[in-house]
């Protein structure tokens, strides 16, 4: 029984080669294994989003870190005691909010209302 839960031994080309693109991400500083999670943030959304819309970036980028694993999530305006820097306002959390909904990084996947409360999100194209 034990038998046919073995593997078959891979080549030595294989494994060499295996070998050589696991040290290259080491070397290069890409091997993430082991040191945490992480928040992947495009070129283009460092580039033009934080430049055009920086609470709207900074939003997202806490969004991403706090729902990594979830389809769908809320943004409630109680969330902006929790901002960086002391706090925002609720206005300003709505008005970065609404910007990630307007340029299509957040979907409203369900509208706030008395009966079911705060709205819910998806990221753009699924999980992030």
């Amino acid at each position: 029984m034990n038998a046919a839960l073995c593997y078959e031994r891979l080549p030595d080309l294989e494994v060499m080669r295996v070998a050589a693109s696991a040290w290259s991400l080491e070397t290069t500083g890409q091997n993430w294994f082991g040191r945490g999670r992480r928040v992947v943030i495009d070129h283009t959304e460092v580039d033009n989003l934080m430049a055009n819309f920086p609470d709207a970036f900074m939003l997202l980028t806490i969004l991403r870190r706090r729902h990594y694993a979830h389809p769908t999530f809320m943004a409630p305006n109680g969330m902006a005691s929790e901002m960086p820097g002391g706090g925002w306002t609720r206005k300003r959390l709505a008005a970065a909010r609404n910007q990630l909904v307007d340029i299509g990084e957040l979907i409203e996947e369900r509208p706030a209302c008395s009966h079911h409360g705060a709205a819910i999100y998806s990221f753009k194209g699924g999980k992030k």
